[in-house]
């Protein structure tokens, strides 16, 4: 009786650890996918960093060069062509918000791959942290391009699938060397720090949209091209607000469309130079009511309640 008793022990410890194992070994979701599951619209992506519908699994997304025979090392930084990072950080609203970073080679292959994020709320809570320099533990190769080498098919965008949504990877494939641009104010210079700078810089209040004034600085701690830059609203037209950056890599919000919208879209200001990326989102300060309306608004609310004690009064004495 002992006997059998210890073998259903023991048994049922190898079950046990057998079942440890099998979920051990399960493999992480892919790069990019949302974390809460559902289906979402196609998400382009370009150089800089890109906002998603929703948080998704951290990863990277190493899209290769068509493969000579035999095949490289993959980790060998020349054949990359461009790494998507997926990772997540909060809001200027304080919710948690996904993100991805599309980083393209240079003449030798794939640079920098660091990332900093930086976000300021409205309530001037600073949230900051840096991907490293080096491929997230949760990571995926695929070729660029589409076709089987040493036929490869160039095409642009190349695609990466995951449950519930389609990511499409604008990269450099078919394009032609450009002669580097000037350099831009808000650039990053290369060689100070983390290559890929994301800033979310919430207005703090609609004082900074009316008066500039409680208006919002952040500290990159990454050294910068000075100069004046300007964010447009979503039609990529119209004057949203003018940002200031200074070589010790402050940037500060100068002027304003004065005209607080409760967070409306507004286009992300991406200045890309030789290995670099700087990515800024300026979110609308939250609305708030004009004086007149908050009156008008006290106005009914008191005239409600008198017509309510009335009305309680009248049908007492009749009923």
């Amino acid at each position: 009786m002992r006997t059998k008793t210890f073998l259903g022990v023991l048994l049922t410890s190898v079950v046990v650890v057998v079942s440890l194992s099998v979920a051990e070994a399960q493999p992480p979701p892919l790069p990019g996918t949302p974390l809460a599951g559902g289906s979402f619209p196609i998400v382009n992506l370009f150089d800089g960093a890109t906002l998603l519908p929703a948080p998704v699994t951290p990863g990277d997304v190493v899209l290769r060069e068509v493969p000579p025979v035999p095949p490289p090392d993959p980790l060998d930084r020349t054949k990359w062509s461009d790494v998507v990072r997926f990772f997540n950080g909060v809001d200027a609203s304080g919710a948690l918000q996904g993100y991805a970073v599309l980083v393209s080679d240079g003449e030798t292959g794939v640079g920098n791959i660091g990332v900093r994020y930086m976000s300021l709320s409205f309530q001037n809570v600073l949230t900051n942290f840096d991907l490293p320099d080096s491929l997230n533990a949760n990571s995926s190769f695929v070729l660029e391009g589409i076709g089987s080498p040493p036929q490869q098919i160039a095409a642009d965008p190349t695609p990466w699938q995951v449950p519930g949504l389609l990511y499409k990877v604008h990269s450099d494939i078919n394009e032609i060397e450009p002669t580097p641009p000037p350099k831009q104010p808000g650039a990053v210079v290369a060689g100070q720090g983390p290559a890929n700078l994301v800033v979310v810089m919430g207005e703090n209040s609609a004082v900074c949209d009316i008066a500039m004034a409680n208006c919002p600085v952040v500290v990159t701690g990454i050294p910068l091209f000075p100069g004046n830059n300007t964010v447009f609203e979503a039609d990529g037209v119209t004057f949203s607000d003018t940002i200031n950056f200074n070589a010790a890599g402050m940037i500060t919000l100068t002027q304003s469309d004065n005209a607080p919208g409760a967070g409306e879209e507004e286009l992300p200001l991406v200045v890309l130079d030789e290995g670099t990326s700087m990515t800024l989102f300026v979110p609308d300060a939250p609305e708030v009511p004009e004086p007149t309306s908050i009156f008008l608004a006290a106005v009914g609310l008191i005239g409600l309640l008198v017509y309510g004690g009335c009305g309680s009064r009248w049908q007492s004495r009749f009923f």
